[in-house]
């Protein structure tokens, strides 16, 4: 019945594809912000809370609000969603925004390039470095190296693996390196995400309650139980598990740089400008695609019905009708 329903349909598929992206964004939004701005992983998630939490809440309140202006009428519902569908997708633009990628030897900056930040070629070449991921830089040049030893440091790594600073460094000019990657000074880029990433979060959540309330009405009352269930089925089977999948794909496929040993692997760096630019046309496809189904949902949709046994779409003034005659009959007899 639900799937000869071409607004029940319309609806769903846009629900679906909508929690393949949130889902994807809920999981990796902290690990894109590392990426992005070089948070730590802590502080990630600590700012994905903190905007996500007080602006979700503020936003949900007034999409209730709207809603119940609306009456909970289909189509200006829909057309509110996708107007705010084309807002978020316009804000997500703020994937775009990094701070400036690091130099990072061994990664993308080779062996030929190490004259232009005043070092030999051959600086590390008989170190025979682990690949044991301790990042250090070069302050100087502002080179990032994988470990001392790949900075050419001839103090052993192993023995001073948890020291802060390290000397008679051959790949540094001036012979010195310290723990950790080199700072990118970015603090205007991360007003500007943080900014714009507010907005996206906005437009997103204040559309939830207005098309959860008006996707209702495009069953008969007894059945919204059904389509609720049936929704959150395809929501879950199709959208979250996927979602996760292809994010944490696109995120796999942009590393430049893994640390592995004997059991696994672990991505130490990543291509932060194709990282942004992937995530950036993956929610403009999902965003696009979920405005043209809601523009056949409204399409499709019938603000009254017939009433007809194959028809899965009746009116609430019909069952009343019924529900009465049947109560009548019931007394004659």
């Amino acid at each position: 019945m639900l799937l000869k329903n071409k607004t029940c349909m319309c609806v769903i598929l846009m629900q679906t594809i909508e929690a393949m992206l949130m889902n994807g964004y809920i999981t990796f939004i902290p690990k894109l912000l590392e990426t992005l701005l070089g948070f730590s992983s802590g502080n990630a998630s600590l700012i994905t809370g903190g905007v996500v939490v007080p602006v979700g809440i503020v936003a949900s309140y007034i999409g209730g609000r709207i809603a119940k202006v609306f009456e909970n009428r289909f189509k200006p519902s829909m057309y509110f969603v996708m107007t705010f569908g084309i807002l978020a997708a316009g804000c997500s633009s703020c994937l775009l925004i990094r701070c400036e990628s690091l130099n990072v030897f061994g990664v993308n900056v080779p062996s030929a390039d190490l004259p232009k930040f005043g070092a030999l070629e051959t600086c590390s070449e008989n170190c025979h470095c682990d690949p044991l991921f301790n990042p250090v830089c070069s302050e100087e040049s502002k080179l990032t190296f994988l470990s001392p030893c790949h900075a050419g440091c001839a103090d052993s790594p192993d023995i001073k693996f948890g020291a802060q600073n390290w000397t008679n460094c051959g790949c540094s000019k001036n012979t010195i390196v310290k723990k950790g990657y080199c700072d990118a000074s970015c603090q205007k880029q991360i007003y500007q995400f943080i900014i714009i990433f507010i907005a996206l979060s906005f437009c997103i959540f204040i559309t939830a309650p207005v098309l959860q309330s008006s996707s209702l009405r495009v069953v008969n009352h007894k059945h919204r139980d059904h389509f609720t269930c049936f929704g959150w089925l395809w929501m879950r089977i199709l959208g979250s598990i996927p979602g996760a999948i292809v994010f944490g794909y696109i995120i796999d496929v942009n590393c430049m740089y893994w640390q592995k040993d004997c059991v696994s692997q672990k991505c130490q760096y990543y291509n932060a400008s194709n990282l942004g630019w992937a995530f950036f046309i993956f929610t403009i496809a999902v965003k696009l695609t979920g405005g043209v189904l809601l523009f056949m949902a409204a399409y499709f949709y019938k603000e009254s019905d017939k009433p007809s046994g194959k028809e899965s779409c009746r009116t609430l003034d019909t069952d009343a009708s019924e529900s009465v005659k049947m109560s009548y009959e019931k007394v004659q007899l």
